[in-house]
């Protein structure tokens, strides 16, 4: 069996949609850390190579999939933070293409291998073990199994019964529980720790390799004010500087059965904040 692993990119430009990297093939240290919007859109894209995914695909794949809407100004933000990390890596300006008023296509001629990973099966050899039967005894033998049979039967009978009972229980309960599912999600967004609060409004981060203090140094320059959204999300993934902050009426974790968006999203650069 096989599952696809890897793309390669111009023959020296490995992307991870598993973790949301790219880096160069012989350079593990070279690795870079996509924003998952960015990330999703770059795999939108090989999914779809030679054709044009349209702006709505691509908003709907990377964000309405995990709950967020957002503008089509942050869709292009996100596209050109793409293009740089390539760009940056040894990867052709015009891997990406935009397509006026439709979207983005990846051109079918552009390199791309597709790396898959295989799963190895062992060989299994059976042993077959064969009884030789003297002709005198068969008779016997089939007599007594004949025999056997019919005693044993009412028993194998209300066995099997039984068994198919079980089966179509827990074939309900199965059913019964999928469907009481508030959500089943398409995607898993990052775990968020804690990190404080601003007047009733209670502020989590995403895990990585900043600190607490980049992200309260962060609300400190923006001077955050608490709204309507108590919960607020900071993502940021290094080495960018970009931080998203989504502000939600709702806590993420929390299950709901309306399927009305519950968050709004900012983007913010090094040059100020982008909606």
């Amino acid at each position: 069996m096989t599952n696809l692993k890897l793309y390669l990119l111009e023959d020296k430009v490995f992307y991870d949609p598993l973790t949301h990297s790219i880096y160069i093939s012989d350079k593990v240290e070279s690795q870079l850390t996509l924003a998952i919007p960015a990330s999703l859109c770059l795999l939108s894209l090989l999914q779809h190579k030679g054709e044009i995914v349209s702006h709505a695909d691509l908003l709907a794949f990377a964000w309405e999939s995990r709950g967020m809407m957002v503008s089509p100004n942050t869709l292009y933000q996100n596209m050109s933070i793409l293009r740089k990390a390539l760009v940056s890596l040894g990867v052709s300006d015009e891997m990406i293409k935009t397509v006026p008023k439709r979207g983005f296509v990846i051109s079918s001629a552009f390199p791309v291998e597709f790396i898959y990973e295989v799963d190895e099966v062992d060989d299994y050899s059976p042993t077959i073990t064969v009884d030789i039967i003297q002709p005198d005894e068969t008779e016997e033998i089939t007599t007594a199994r004949l025999t056997h049979f019919r005693h044993s039967f009412p028993y194998l009978r209300w066995g099997t019964l039984a068994v198919c009972c079980l089966i179509v229980f827990y074939f309900v309960y199965f059913l019964t529980k999928l469907w009481n599912e508030d959500i089943i999600p398409q995607y898993i967004g990052p775990d968020f720790t804690k990190v404080e609060n601003i007047e009733d409004c209670q502020v989590y981060r995403n895990y990585s390799l900043r600190s607490d203090a980049f992200f309260t140094q962060f609300l400190a320059d923006q001077k955050a004010v608490c709204g309507k959204e108590k919960w607020w999300y900071l993502i940021n993934h290094p080495p960018s500087p970009q931080v998203s902050l989504l502000k939600c009426s709702h806590a993420m974790s929390e299950k709901r059965t309306d399927k009305a968006s519950l968050c709004t999203s900012d983007f913010f650069t090094e040059t100020g904040q982008n909606d």
